[in-house]
């Protein structure tokens, strides 16, 4: 009806095996965690977010507010903060890290492959960098 989108607030996340956050939790295999993690805190975001640009576009004054957490913190082995961090990186790269990240965890190799032991943190890198590069792409947001 209005046709603009003033602001969007992205606050999706989920978060597995973590009694400090939710008490008793039933346990889940780390294997399986990483697609609905990612799922939901990478690709969630990424989906409404660009659901949503042609109406923050058409805002004088358009803000995206992605919420992350410092578990997003960059870690692993310096090709994966390297790949997170570089320059030139743009949404089909990253979400094909993303990607990297979900098949090494169900292969059982992300550890030997420099990804860190994280579900969660992985998929808020991901927010973080997915935030940057967007900054990058939308000069008005």
């Amino acid at each position: 009806e209005y046709g603009k989108l003033d602001a969007l607030v992205n606050n999706a996340a989920i978060c597995f095996n973590d009694p400090t956050l939710y008490g008793k939790a039933s346990h889940v295999p780390f294997q399986q965690q990483a697609r609905v993690t990612v799922d939901t805190n990478y690709y969630g975001t990424l989906r409404v977010t660009q659901a949503m640009l042609p109406l923050l576009r058409a805002s004088a004054s358009p803000r995206l507010v992605n919420v992350a957490s410092s578990a997003g913190r960059l870690r692993g082995s310096r090709r994966v903060q390297e790949a997170f961090t570089s320059q030139g990186l743009d949404v089909p790269q990253l979400s094909a890290l993303m990607e990297e990240f979900v098949r090494d965890v169900e292969g059982g190799v992300h550890i030997d492959r420099g990804w860190p032991n994280t579900c969660y943190g992985v998929s808020k890198c991901g927010l973080i960098a997915l935030t940057r590069v967007l900054a990058g792409e939308e000069k008005s947001l």
